[in-house]
């Protein structure tokens, strides 16, 4: 997987891309996928498994990917994802 720079960020820090990446896994879990997979910081793999169990998806694969990176892969259960569909009309 390829890598660029698309925009820099004001604050630098660390703590900052951790969370502008799990606010991004969040709102994809908000949108009621069924799968989710990317590659993340190895460093936001806690908060990353705390936004799956809030949200009620499973982790279904963990694979280091090695300099910091893991590829992280969750599903959110069926009748859970259904249910989901039926009260907000949306799946994707």
């Amino acid at each position: 997987m390829n890598h660029r720079l698309l925009m820099a960020f004001v604050d630098q820090s660390p703590s900052f891309a951790y969370g502008f990446e799990a606010g991004k896994v969040w709102a994809e879990m908000g949108s009621n996928r069924r799968v989710i997979e990317g590659q993340y910081h190895e460093e936001n793999h806690e908060q990353l498994m705390r936004c799956a169990q809030t949200k009620g998806y499973h982790v279904i694969s963990i694979t280091g990917q090695g300099s910091g990176w893991v590829l992280l892969k969750f599903r959110k259960p069926f009748k859970a994802w259904v249910k989901s569909y039926l009260e907000n009309g949306s799946i994707e």
